[in-house]
């Protein structure tokens, strides 16, 4: 169902200021002139829900064209889960990416938003190599992210964590409870 929201582009390589336009399901659209070549990031916002950041990459691109893409905000209700694919870690390591720290910063501004909001974190890792060592990589791994929120004042009863029983399924947060 479509939700009124504001979107904000941003290029990677930050050669252009982000923009940001305001979404009215009433109308339907919005429309952003981007430069070719780039990728790009969108991320929208309404109160009440959880970004779901998306990426657009123009790198291939040669010719102005119009592309439709719907973007999603996900209601912060109880039971909801969703799978942060820009969680992303070098093979083998627990070091959080750049390019997690957008979508972290969102659920740490949600968190603090709702004293009552509480996250399930589960990491998994690939099924390369032997288990017990990717077992403890993907517990290494909530808990790197379990630790970035608690430094944005994130308390850690709020926080749970779950790793390493489905092999090749990306980190995701489970909501577990909202402000009612």
């Amino acid at each position: 169902m479509p939700v009124k929201c504001e979107l904000t582009v941003s290029a990677y390589n930050n050669s252009i200021k982000p923009e940001t336009k305001t979404y009215d399901p009433q109308q339907g659209k919005f429309v952003f002139v981007l430069p070719l070549k780039q990728n790009y990031q969108f991320v929208p916002y309404a109160p009440g829900h959880l970004a779901i950041s998306d990426y657009i990459d123009l790198t291939g691109e040669t010719n102005y064209r119009e592309i439709k893409h719907d973007f999603y905000l996900m209601p912060l209700e109880i039971g909801n889960k969703i799978a942060l694919n820009s969680f992303m870690f070098e093979q083998g390591d627990f070091q959080l990416s750049d390019s997690s720290f957008g979508d972290l910063d969102r659920i740490a501004q949600a968190m603090l938003d709702i004293p009552t909001l509480e996250i399930l974190l589960e990491g998994h890792t690939d099924s390369q190599g032997d288990f017990n060592l990717n077992l403890q990589l993907s517990v290494n791994r909530v808990e790197e992210v379990k630790k970035y929120l608690m430094a944005k004042g994130i308390e850690s009863d709020r926080i749970t964590t779950k790793a390493g029983d489905k092999p090749g399924q990306s980190l995701q947060t489970l909501l577990k409870k909202d402000a009612n």
